[in-house]
């Protein structure tokens, strides 16, 4: 692997590490960092493209083998890293990778063949709910993820931390009109619409006899789904609870879902 010692802190090649914490580049910048030890060494295996590591001079030996020529290995003094990204940074080790082309739906493959769970989110925003959602996704063999126009940035720092880098292996599609999407993958491969309510009229999870193709949309964090959802759904799904609680936060509901639909598919 190419060592590069960087001995100044105004060196340009750290540039896209610089001040992390406010940097609001996100989905414009072509490019997402990944933190720590073991998130880098996923992000390598991905077969992304990493494009340089920024990392500590007491880190450099727990890289060991395999990183790619094509990376160049950014090596600081012990606690520069910190002065760069602009927070406490104990991991001591940060890479910068190259944004994957957005796709539509039409990109999903293999749809027509075998029975699938997709996981639809709509207008979920609070990062540790999105990656705990896609962490839930890959745990439970979700065949993609379908992002509403106003959710997280599936690569965004914490997103991937939460998720433990679940976005570098699975499905992710960035939908600009769900609705649209939805009902693409409902006329095209037969695909039934679950939305998940509070309401006494869905059907309790135990009870829902679940269909080959199933779409789980789930709602806000704070206010669910709107109610247009109910009238283009093909069924509304709830998880009984006893009271007085009455709610689940996202995260912990779309594990409860997708863990009973997984189980129902078997």
């Amino acid at each position: 692997m190419p060592i590069v010692p960087i001995d100044s802190l105004d060196d340009p090649r750290l540039d896209a590490y610089r001040d992390l914490r406010t940097s609001k580049a996100g989905r414009r910048s072509g490019s997402f960092v990944a933190e720590g030890m073991w998130l880098v060494r996923r992000l390598l295996e991905s077969g992304l493209t990493t494009e340089s590591l920024l990392i500590d001079h007491r880190r450099v030996e727990e890289l060991g083998a395999g990183i790619p020529d094509s990376v160049d290995v950014y090596v600081v003094p012990d606690g520069w890293s910190e002065r760069v990204v602009g927070f406490r940074f104990h991991r001591g080790v940060v890479a910068c990778a190259r944004r994957p082309l957005r796709h539509s739906v039409r990109w999903l493959a293999d749809l027509d063949r075998s029975g699938w769970l997709i996981v639809a989110l709509a207008d979920v925003q609070d990062p540790e709910n999105v990656g705990s959602v896609l962490r839930n996704a890959s745990a439970f063999g979700a065949r993609a993820v379908i992002l509403g126009p106003h959710c997280g940035d599936p690569l965004s720092r914490r997103i991937l931390r939460v998720s433990m880098g679940a976005p570098f292996h699975l499905d992710i599609v960035e939908s600009d009109d769900l609705a649209t999407d939805l009902d693409t993958l409902r006329s095209r491969y037969g695909a039934r619409i679950a939305a998940t309510v509070l309401d006494k009229e869905a059907v309790p999870l135990d009870t829902f006899s679940c269909p080959g193709r199933l779409i789980l949309v789930l709602g806000n964090e704070g206010h669910g789904l709107p109610e247009y959802w109910k009238s283009r759904a093909d069924h509304l799904l709830t998880i009984p609870m006893t009271p007085p609680t009455d709610s689940l936060n996202v995260a912990v509901a779309s594990g409860v879902f997708m863990y009973a639909l997984s189980r129902a598919r078997t």
